[in-house]
């Protein structure tokens, strides 16, 4: 059922596969300088039925013909060196 928030600490959704081999969220660890992330949100106009550990591929094919808006921002971080 579509929600207009989605509150903190939860995860209504299931985990895919991320740029790390790994599930979830994990927040952005840049080896040295100044590193891009992007932030990407799709409204669709279905539930995709996908399993845990769904890669990036996956998910852009299995959503591809359900999505009806989008948005993207980009975020720098860079790591603080240890003085």
């Amino acid at each position: 059922e579509p929600s207009s928030t989605i509150k903190e600490s939860t995860n209504p959704g299931i985990n895919g596969t991320n740029s790390a081999g790994k599930t979830g969220y994990h927040g952005p660890c840049p080896p040295s300088g100044t590193h891009r992330y992007y932030f990407y949100i799709y409204a669709l106009d279905a539930k995709i039925d996908l399993t845990a550990g769904a890669n990036k591929q996956e998910l852009k094919t299995a959503i591809q013909p359900h999505i009806i808006a989008k948005g993207s921002i980009m975020g720098r971080y860079k790591k603080l060196s240890n003085q």
